[in-house]
């Protein structure tokens, strides 16, 4: 997968998370006591995947920086 690709499908998951994320969140407005719990694991759950895939998407820029600057100095790895 070519890190064009990779990043949209990055984006793409974090977009489909976000949005069962806030259709959740509506549910758990109007659930009964009983359905309340498992909603709210539900979210937690979301939560992580979207942390994660925040931070997926951070590491990829940063990667494709560090390549960006390796190639602009000739190949060389630039710490500075």
């Amino acid at each position: 997968m070519q890190s064009a690709e990779y990043k949209e499908a990055l984006l793409t998951d974090l977009q489909i998370y976000q949005q069962v994320y806030l259709h959740l969140k509506e549910k758990l407005a109007t659930a009964s006591m009983d359905r309340h719990a498992s909603l709210d694991w539900s979210i937690r759950t979301l939560e992580l995947q979207i942390a994660e895939s925040e931070t997926k998407i951070k590491w990829s820029n940063r990667q494709l920086q560090d390549l960006r600057l390796t190639d602009a100095h000739g190949g060389k790895t630039n710490y500075d």
